[in-house]
């Protein structure tokens, strides 16, 4: 309050809005997270307006532990759109890359189905080819997950397509991922298989 153009005013809000969270005071957390994207989103000054990203990022955050998971996925989806360097850079924060796929997964839990395929079929081609073990597992959830949807919106060819692409992936054998692919792959295999049954 007494020093509102400091240099620390960002950063001091910021550590506000977090011991806020820590003590699970989420409306006043939310308070000062707003208010402080506020000031500094439309900021003139390009320095002071880093902070913005990794405000919505921790916003995102916030929302995923009370369960509003609408809001925690436009939330991370703002800190991917207002991040001004590039997404996929070797400096890249890592917060940024998680936002990528934090987004369509709040959207998934939240059952916007439609919005959460496209996020995650961004990630995908952003991330796809990455030398990055980390961020290439996160790409093949990421596969599995459009799979999942495809096949919760009745698109069970697609989703067929999708988990045997992932199970024809050399290696990875190991990886959660493969096995509930192959465990899907092998469900939808037997539906249809009844289904033909059935019309005959």
């Amino acid at each position: 309050q007494q020093y509102p153009d400091s240099p620390y005013d960002a950063e001091a809000r910021q550590l506000l809005a977090r011991v806020y969270r820590h003590l699970k005071s989420y409306s006043l957390a939310l308070l000062v997270y707003k208010q402080t994207l506020q000031k500094y989103d439309r900021n003139s000054k390009p320095l002071q307006a880093e902070i913005v990203p990794e405000l919505f990022f921790e916003l995102g955050e916030m929302h995923e532990e009370t369960g509003e998971f609408v809001e925690a996925g436009e939330a991370f989806m703002q800190a991917v759109e207002s991040y001004n360097h590039p997404i996929d850079h070797k400096n890249t924060p890592g917060y940024i890359i998680k936002s990528h796929f934090l987004s369509p997964e709040m959207h998934h839990k939240a059952q916007n189905y439609d919005v959460a395929l496209e996020s995650y079929k961004n990630a995908i081609n952003i991330y796809g080819k990455t030398q990055n073990e980390e961020i290439m597992e996160q790409v093949f959830w990421a596969r599995y997950q459009t799979g999942v949807i495809n096949a919760n919106k009745g698109d069970e060819l697609k989703a067929l397509n999708i988990y045997t692409e992932l199970i024809d992936q050399p290696g990875y054998e190991d990886k959660l991922w493969k096995i509930l692919a192959t465990e899907n792959q092998r469900t939808i295999q037997n539906k249809l298989s009844y289904d033909d049954y059935l019309k005959e």
